[in-house]
Parts: structure tokens; C-alpha cells; sequence
């Protein structure tokens, strides 16, 4: 019997698929939240197993919480409806791993492919659990490329790919 699709996906394409986000990606406006909502909606029907360093819950929050207090210079969102969205957020049936249980693995990858220890969180977790690790797009600092290394085949990008 084969398993379930598993994923990991990191707050970036998390945080999409609950407010708009547009950026700019090889000279054209990209549309994320489009890209973002299938692997959500994915999540919220079971159609796959999630899994997240339990850091995920407290990236989410304080990033929403700045779509309300205009710090990124984008439009002001009301306190409640961000509220609402993180209720939506908190009722993904995602299975999240313990930090500590994680840490092992993060440190390694952290110090061994130069990764910030956040990303380390999210990539260890993907190889714990055998999953795939879905990111936005490639950051600047190389972090598709370096997890790669260490997670061969197991690393997607939402501007390359669709969710599906």
C-alpha cells in the first residue's frame, strides 16, 4: 500500500493562502495567494498529510499580526479579520512536530548547509517525515538550492510549480 502524499509547507506559502501576496518574480507580478490556496484547501480536506515544526504557529501569528499594523507598508488590515484568519489557520489538521524533537536534525542542517536555524526547523522536518517541503519561491539566500542537497527531490517551489 503506498502512503499518502506528505508535505511540509513553510510559512511562505503558508501565509499566502490566508492574505493576498503579490510579488515580483522575473520581471512579472506572481500572483502567490493563487499558488498558495489548492495546497491549503489540500490540508483543510485531508487530501494530505501536513506536517510543521510547531514553530510554524508562532511565524504565522507574529507575520499576520503585521498585516495589521502596517509596519511593511502594505494596506491595513483589521485586527478581527486577521483574527479570522488565524482562526482558519489554527483549524488546518496539520500534524506539528515538537521543536525538541526536531532540534537534532536543525542544528545539523543549520550548520552544515548554512541554513538560518528557521529554515532548518521546516527542512528537518520535511526529512523526519519523509515529506515534501513546499516554499514560495527561491530566497535570496539560496535556501531551495542548499535544502535540495539535503532533501533530493523533496524540494518544491510554488513559482514553478502548481499545488496539485
Amino acid at each position: 500500500m503506498a502512503h499518502r502524499r506528505r508535505i511540509v509547507p513553510d510559512n511562505s506559502v503558508i501565509l499566502p493562502a490566508f492574505f493576498q501576496e503579490e510579488f515580483v518574480y522575473k520581471n512579472n507580478r506572481f500572483d502567490l495567494t493563487r499558488r498558495a490556496k489548492p495546497l491549503a484547501d489540500a490540508i483543510r480536506s485531508r487530501g494530505v498529510d501536513a506536517f510543521a515544526p510547531d514553530f510554524l504557529m508562532h511565524e504565522f501569528m507574529a507575520q499576520a499580526t503585521e498585516k495589521a499594523r502596517c509596519r511593511d507598508h502594505s494596506p491595513v488590515l483589521e485586527m478581527d479579520v486577521v483574527g479570522r484568519q488565524l482562526e482558519q489557520f489554527r483549524a488546518l489538521p496539520i500534524t506539528y512536530a515538537p521543536c525538541n524533537k526536531l532540534a537534532p536534525r536543525a542544528w545539523t542542517l543549520a550548520t552544515d548547509l548554512d541554513l538560518s536555524v528557521a529554515d532548518a526547523w521546516y527542512l528537518a522536518c520535511a526529512i523526519e517525515y519523509d515529506a515534501e517541503f513546499w516554499l514560495s519561491h527561491e530566497h535570496s539566500d539560496g535556501l531551495a538550492e542548499r535544502a535540495a542537497r539535503a532533501h533530493p527531490g523533496g524540494v518544491h517551489l510554488l513559482v514553478h510549480e502548481r499545488f496539485g
